[in-house]
């Protein structure tokens, strides 16, 4: 037999015994050199040095597997969100006005196999508003001061459990509500609801509906098809808002459930928050049921 022809078979030797060490028992990959040796295409010595081989990279191999993996070579992906606002009021001292409504940063990638993060910005607090103007006959001079700062609106890390459900740790969305919990960009009116902003726990207090502290959540399906499900989210938070330490010793609970029964479109859900705020430990506790009915992607009714 020729050097090619001995080389090619070493070479398929090779990738057979490789790719055996995921798939298959190290036994097929000792009948192949057992038999390259027979025909006399290998040598002993050859035979050893491969099986020393091998036995290396399932080492390596192996070691991967037990190892946790958090190199950065995961891609990162970075996207944004921007909406623009024109106001006009009837008011007196009330100015119609162009503004941008939303200008989001979004940073998300996975840090590991089960483990990843979410990080948002809102850089549409960074503006300035005209304090004083004066005019001379020819020269318009104006001063302006901010008024707001860009905030961090999410930064969290979850780990993903089998099944689905996962555990999320940072400034997140409180579990609680239908409008709050919508992206921005899915929501029908630039806006919410003034029930919305009032009466949620974290936006009743400005703080855009978040909060820091765990998140637990997940679905639980009843037919084989998943047409009925219950999703599920609890959450065990500071109670402070966005941005600053706890101000007291107590911890607020939110508990947020949504039955599927199967009809297109239609969801019941019912909520519970149980908190207290400021240093003075004053009660904040909220309870509400909502049912929404999504006419075919074109419209969507909530109670």
């Amino acid at each position: 037999m020729n050097l090619i022809a001995t080389a090619t078979i070493l070479t398929s030797g090779l990738v057979i015994a490789a790719s055996s060490l995921h798939a298959a028992a190290v036994e097929p990959v000792d009948i192949l050199i057992n038999r390259l040796v027979q025909k006399k295409v290998i040598t002993e010595n050859d035979a050893a040095d491969i099986r020393a081989e091998i036995a290396t990279i399932k080492q390596e191999e192996d070691a991967k597997k037990k190892s946790f993996n958090a190199t950065g070579k995961t891609p990162v992906k970075i996207g944004g969100l921007v909406q623009g606002l024109y106001s006009h009021s009837d008011l007196n001292n009330t100015n119609d006005s162009f503004s941008a409504r939303r200008v989001r940063l979004i940073i998300q990638g996975d840090a590991a196999k089960k483990v990843d993060y979410y990080f948002q910005t809102e850089l549409a607090g960074s503006q300035r508003v005209v304090s004083s103007a004066s005019y001379n006959g020819s020269t318009l001079t104006q001063s302006s001061a901010n008024v707001e700062k860009p905030v961090v609106l999410d930064a969290y890390a979850g780990y993903k459990f089998a099944g689905g459900s996962r555990l999320n740790f940072g400034q997140q969305k409180i579990p609680f509500g239908y409008e709050s919990l919508q992206s921005d960009w899915q929501t029908d009116f630039i806006n919410r609801s003034e029930t919305t902003e009032r009466l949620v726990p974290g936006r009743d207090t400005r703080n855009s509906g978040r909060d820091v502290g765990l998140v637990y959540s997940g679905s639980r399906a009843f037919d084989d098809a998943a047409t009925r499900t219950l999703d599920y989210s609890l959450g065990f938070l500071n109670g402070s808002g966005i941005n600053v330490a706890d101000d007291n010793d107590r911890k607020d609970y939110a508990a947020r459930a949504i039955w599927k029964p199967g009809v297109t479109g239609l969801q019941l859900g019912a909520n519970y928050y149980n908190g207290s705020a400021t240093a003075s430990n004053v009660k904040h506790n909220r309870q509400s049921v909502w049912c929404t009915l999504q006419a075919r992607g074109l419209f969507a009714v909530s109670i």
